[in-house]
């Protein structure tokens, strides 16, 4: 049994990038505002190593898909970039699919019109009201700002569900070491 409580960890929110790579060029600007403002962003093609979790990146070792979901498992939250290319994406689908039964936010953003009647129905069920469909600085900076009001939104209450999905997966991969449950009264320093 453990006895000692589990220490919350500070550290900068972590955003999962979903998106096609037709729309590489616009990620890697959002990712890049994201950095900016000491968000950590999280994409299949990050090749830096953010506080030594493995975790975060897709080595050329890694088995592509399970590597994709660990990275959204450490995510705090996900930010879909809704695109024709996007929507039409099984992969991404898969994504929402799989940080949605993580219990993790999904953050849709509209970066190019699409036809919501034929989008996958998890897209469709997206609340997608944050607008990047300019390139002029002004209106991107103000999405931009609207989306970080969004990613901030009570993102502790997040980032402790993000921090014990981990530990269930480690404990399940454990294979499920009873010395390793919490006690009742364990739940309120976690």
């Amino acid at each position: 049994m453990r006895d000692t409580p589990i220490v919350v960890e500070e550290r900068p929110t972590r955003v999962f990038l979903s998106y096609s790579r037709k729309d590489v060029a616009f990620m890697r600007r959002l990712a890049e505002r994201l950095e900016a403002h000491s968000y950590v962003p999280i994409f299949d093609q990050s090749s830096v190593p953010h506080h030594d979790d493995p975790d975060l990146v897709l080595s050329a070792q890694d088995e592509w898909w399970l590597a994709l979901k660990r990275m959204i498992a450490a995510s705090d939250v996900m930010v879909f970039i809704a695109t024709p290319a996007s929507a039409g994406s099984r992969v991404c689908d898969d994504e929402i699919a799989h940080a949605k039964r993580l219990g993790r936010r999904v953050i849709a953003v509209l970066r190019e019109p699409i036809d919501f009647d034929a989008a996958p129905e998890r897209l469709r069920a997206l609340n997608v009201n944050l607008k990047f469909l300019s390139d002029d600085e002004s209106v991107e900076s103000a999405a931009f700002e609207e989306l970080r009001h969004e990613i901030d939104r009570d993102i502790e209450w997040h980032r402790q569900g993000a921090r014990l999905t981990r530990l269930a997966q480690q404990w399940d991969a454990s294979s499920r070491p009873k010395g390793d449950l919490l006690r009742a009264g364990d739940r309120k320093s976690v």
